[in-house]
């Protein structure tokens, strides 16, 4: 018992002195529990015994072992079923591009500024081409442990693998504290690097997947874990969503490039764009009830209110429900748009007629396509900037999808009375439908259609989240982002002042109040023709046109960094790479180096493409058997020329501009 005891203390000793060094949070966590439990705000749930050779816990209260007096024994056990096979405890990080070549084909006159899957799947299409089929993966680069218990599991599968980095997630501080005398982390630590997740709410898990998924992100491709038993499964769930909503999924790389390009157009011809001041603070606009419609389901089952109602509000509408609302004969005071696509036409193509909206306000970010600005009528246009500063006074807000920028824009202006419908961000219960009328993204998706470990969807997995007029709802990852969205927009814009209406029958969000729309009683005709008038001469008022000449400098330096790192790439002689880490190590330390991503946008636009593609083509050597030289150099060759063609769309986008400026 001498030596188990020797052992307990040095675990410990060097285990504090690893966490207060590196895990300063968590040591923070420790500290704070040894606290409580010596003031008695905390009585111990666990006692830590030695039995039959080996660690377990015994849970007080009930009696019940962890490890049913069998650590050893299951350690064992546990290392057995940790395998290399891709399909066995396996999160998938990617999205399959099956028939790679087939549909390289079918959009060969696509512009690659449209289509993320230009730049993709040449390089799929040749790994589909020559990968080795049912192989077993040569390393497990990055491993998770869902639950830690005592840890003798984590160091056996430790000596089976030599993973690379190690996420360790355990919802019970108690229980992690014991793993403290028991597993030796700073001796594993010598040789992987170790992320913890240990008794952490939802927004502070999420950061730390974010931090474990970008460490090494070319690692993602099949991410391998094990989960204790005893750990509850709600985590791995969680770890899903992440997973499937990761940035460069979320924003593609070629949306990145059409919101730094497409605003080109407009900033050089005198476009109007909302000035950041704007604020009803100081008008008489300040008290308005606005009403937000967006293309939820909600929206059709409150038609018949909405149409009797509509002149009691100034309403904002988002740009995919303007052919249902014309349908109702709704005609919207102001439009918001912020897709840049040249495909959200349909959007107003969808419309009988153009001059439904001739009297509508158009608040359109400035990554709109030339195709749906020209509709417009200029002097009703007001743009605002979306993920760029070119100018320095415009209004930027920003935000995952239309609806949940409209609202962060009323918040914004304190609208002191803000109305919301149609922005539910979830499945109807009844119909599984995600959006009203024929709106182009409108699904009808099964319920309980949960993600799963081995395959997700953006759009159309399942996950429940609370209800505004039901307890619980079904939304999907991308619907959730824009929740998780509005929930920060909620905490950190929002004043006590603003009561937010929510009228839909979708998700639920922080500080809003739940109305039903029968049980409200509005004054008629609140929004008069001469209040409305009134309110376009304020805007005209708080919006700014030409470019300043400092302004123009900073897009000019932007300019010349895209001409040089496009030369860099041209002159790159391929074949002196010996493996694919070779070239990426040269990328991102010469061509996109850390200082540039957070610096300049053509950087911003290759990192996040590299975050998209990367694990790709390292998986295609992690497959037993797959490596080739002349494959290495094929795939690299790839790879440059796509980054070029990337640079190209980029620089083409605004050289012209910039020498007709000067």
């Amino acid at each position: 018992m001498k030596d188990i005891n020797a052992t307990i203390t040095q675990n410990f000793e060097d285990n504090i002195k690893y966490f207060e060094k590196e895990h300063p949070q968590l040591f923070g966590k420790l500290s704070a529990l040894d606290n409580a439990i010596e003031k008695k705000f905390y009585q111990e749930k666990y006692e830590l015994v030695y039995e039959n050779d080996g660690f377990d816990v015994l849970e007080k209260e009930s009696g019940v072992y962890l490890y049913a007096k069998e650590s050893l024994a299951h350690s064992i056990i546990t290392t057995e079923s940790v395998n290399f096979k891709k399909d066995v405890n396996t999160f998938e990080g990617f999205i399959r591009h099956p028939e790679s070549s087939i549909k390289l084909q079918e959009m060969e006159h696509i512009e690659p500024s449209q289509e993320h899957l230009k730049s993709i799947l040449p390089i799929t299409a040749f790994i589909q081409e020559n990968e080795k089929e049912d192989k077993l993966l040569q390393s497990i680069d990055k491993f998770i442990f869902f639950g830690s218990g005592l840890g003798m599991h984590i160091e056996k599968i430790h000596e089976k693998i030599a993973a690379k980095i190690y996420f360790i997630i355990e919802d019970d501080l108690e229980l992690f504290k014991l793993s403290l005398l028991t597993i030796n982390y700073k001796n594993i630590a010598k040789e992987a690097t170790l992320l913890f997740s240990v008794f952490e709410g939802k927004e502070e898990f999420m950061n730390s997947c974010a931090v474990f998924l970008d460490l090494h992100y070319e690692y993602n491709h099949y991410l391998k874990f094990f989960h204790l038993l005893s750990h509850k499964e709600k985590k791995l769930d969680d770890f899903g969503f992440y997973l499937a909503s990761q940035p460069h999924i979320r924003f593609l790389f070629n949306n990145l490039t059409l919101q730094y390009t497409q605003p080109f157009n407009y900033i050089f011809d005198d476009y109007k764009f909302l000035n950041k001041s704007l604020n009803l603070n100081n008008s008489p606009f300040k008290k308005f009830p606005f009403l937000l419609l967006a293309s939820g389901p909600s929206l059709e089952e409150n038609i018949t209110w909405l149409k009797n109602n509509e002149k009691n509000f100034l309403t904002i509408a988002v740009s995919s429900s303007l052919a249902y609302l014309e349908s109702q004969n709704i005609i919207p005071n102001i439009i918001i748009h912020i897709d840049p696509f040249e495909w959200g036409i349909v959007s107003f193509e969808k419309l009988d007629s153009i001059d439904f909206i001739k009297s509508s306000l158009c608040f359109f970010s400035s990554t709109t396509p030339s195709n749906i600005m020209s509709l417009i009528d200029k002097k009703n246009l007001y743009l605002f900037e979306t993920g760029t500063n070119y100018k320095e006074d415009s209004f930027k807000p920003s935000s995952p999808c239309v609806g949940s920028l409209a609202y962060q824009l009323l918040l914004i202006m304190n609208v002191q009375n803000i109305y919301l419908l149609g922005l539910d961000l979830a499945v109807d219960e009844k119909s599984g439908k995600t959006h009203a009328g024929t709106h182009q993204s409108l699904k009808e998706l099964k319920k309980n259609k949960n993600l799963s470990t081995n395959s997700f969807s953006y759009k159309e997995s399942l996950l429940d989240i609370a209800g505004n007029k039901s307890k619980i709802v079904q939304t999907t990852p991308g619907f959730y982002s824009s929740v998780y969205v509005i929930e920060q927009f909620t905490t950190q814009l929002k004043k006590s002042s603003q009561l937010v209406y929510n009228l839909s029958s979708g998700a639920k969000f922080t500080d809003t109040i739940t109305f039903n729309t029968q049980d409200m009683h509005l004054k008629e005709k609140q929004i008069q023709n001469s209040k409305l008038e009134k309110f376009k001469k304020y805007l005209l008022s708080n919006s700014i046109a030409k470019l300043s000449s400092n302004e123009l400098s900073q897009l000019k330096l932007k300019h010349q960094h895209a001409l040089s790192l496009q030369n860099t790439l041209i002159k790159i002689n391929i074949k002196s790479f010996p493996s694919i880490e070779t070239y990426i190590d040269f990328i991102y330390t010469k061509i996109i180096p850390k200082q540039d991503v957070l610096t300049y946008q053509l950087s911003q636009i290759l990192d996040t493409y590299l975050h998209y593609i990367l694990s790709y083509i390292y998986d295609f050597f992690n497959l037993q058997e797959s490596y080739e030289t002349k494959n290495l150099h094929t795939l690299i060759k790839l790879l440059n020329q796509e980054l070029s063609l990337i640079s190209e769309v980029y620089l083409d986008s605004f050289s012209n501009k910039l020498i007709h400026e000067v």
